[in-house]
């Protein structure tokens, strides 16, 4: 079972907003009102209503605090705020290894084991620390767990598809979420606020128009979605800069360690 990327990006922002916990990383720390503050300086690639009144079910809101924008404003104007820069840094790497349409597997298993080495080496910081606790110091159990199944499926998702799906056929790691299904039961509410299953089956002709329609300007309105918030944002169908054929190209079981032990030493 695959976890949703694009949701475990929104919870990712909750932990750090949260009262409750102060995210403790190393020397350093990660917390709200460091955020608050870069969306509302000159020349963040933040809104206001980013950190003000956000909508927590906002993807395009998710999207731009862990864009690289938002880390390279950080790391230009804050470079004392490491904690949060690394927050940043690592979770919009976790997601990308999923939604990013032209890096390699290799680099997509980077990605992910990097996110499940900072997690580890920050748990035995926590477990050895005198003055700060997992319980108020670290990721929620949620987004803990919610962490560990992206690991681990985008790399079982790879040897899967590496070992028992023949010919060439690539895999598209961001179309193995609940977006697609989520954008059908979006555009069925519109047609039926509180539909039944007759209503559904009734609804396939006007939903194929729909999602035909979608398909053909689903790259034509990009930047006015970015710049609204329309809660959910669907961008499974965007295939700008796809590289079939190295989606389809897989690394070997020995090319895997090699990344796994690598990884630490970058």
């Amino acid at each position: 079972m695959i976890q949703d990327s694009k949701h475990a990006l929104k919870t990712f922002p909750n932990n750090l907003f949260s009262g409750a916990r102060l995210l403790a990383l190393g020397n350093y720390i990660a917390h709200f009102r460091q955020i608050f503050e870069m969306a509302y300086e000159k020349g963040s690639p933040l809104y206001h209503r980013d950190v003000h009144k956000l909508d927590r079910q906002d993807d395009n809101a998710a999207a731009r605090l862990f864009s690289v924008a938002a880390t390279e404003f950080l790391v230009d104007n804050h470079p004392d705020e490491l904690g949060a820069i690394v927050y940043l840094f690592i979770f919009g790497e976790l997601c990308d290894a999923y939604q990013n349409r032209h890096i390699s597997h290799d680099e997509r298993i980077k990605l992910v084991l990097r996110a499940r080495y900072f997690v580890d080496m920050g748990q035995t910081f926590l477990k050895e620390s005198p003055i700060y606790s997992k319980t108020s110091n670290f990721i929620s159990a949620l987004a803990e767990a919610i962490l560990k199944t992206l690991i681990d499926g985008l790399i079982s998702l790879i040897i899967v598809h590496r070992g028992y799906i023949p010919n060439l056929f690539p895999l598209l790691p961001w179309l193995h979420s609940s977006e697609a299904c989520e954008h059908i039961f979006g555009m069925a509410r519109q047609l039926v606020k509180d539909f039944t299953m007759l209503d559904f089956i009734f609804m396939v002709p006007k939903l194929g128009v729909t999602a035909r329609e979608a398909l053909l300007r689903a790259n034509s309105s990009e930047t006015e979605a970015k710049a609204t918030a329309s809660g959910y944002n669907h961008t499974y169908l965007d295939a700008r800069d796809i590289n079939v054929l190295k989606l389809a190209d897989f690394p070997s079981a020995q090319r895997i360690r090699l990344v796994a032990f690598e990884e630490p030493e970058s």
